[in-house]
């Protein structure tokens, strides 16, 4: 009973340390070039924390890449107004595909 408890402890303290870790990960800086949208799959917005001090828009690409993008350039909100666009058009065929199937 006592091993299972102690393995559970542990469990829990190994789980919390991740979940710290990887909210500690963040943008250091931007990129420079732009990239095309067709090679972005989507984005987070990283906002200013203690641990991230820098703003960004993380673009994720579609071989599974971050990429941190600085946003106030144009080309970031170029880029995000892209694929918010692409979502629209993917949520649209989505609800005509059911009701077709209706």
């Amino acid at each position: 009973m006592g091993n299972i408890k102690i393995c559970t402890l542990y469990f829990i303290v190994l789980l919390s340390f991740l979940v710290e870790t990887e909210s500690a990960i963040c943008c250091l800086r931007y990129v420079k070039n732009p990239r095309r949208c067709g090679f972005l799959k989507g984005y987070d917005i990283q906002i200013m924390t203690e641990g991230c001090d820098l703003p960004a828009i993380i673009f994720h690409t579609v071989t599974g890449r971050s990429i941190c993008a600085n946003p106030s350039q144009n080309w970031t909100q170029e880029r995000v107004l892209c694929l918010k666009k692409k979502a629209e058009t993917m949520k649209t065929k989505t609800m005509s595909m059911f009701t077709t199937l209706s």
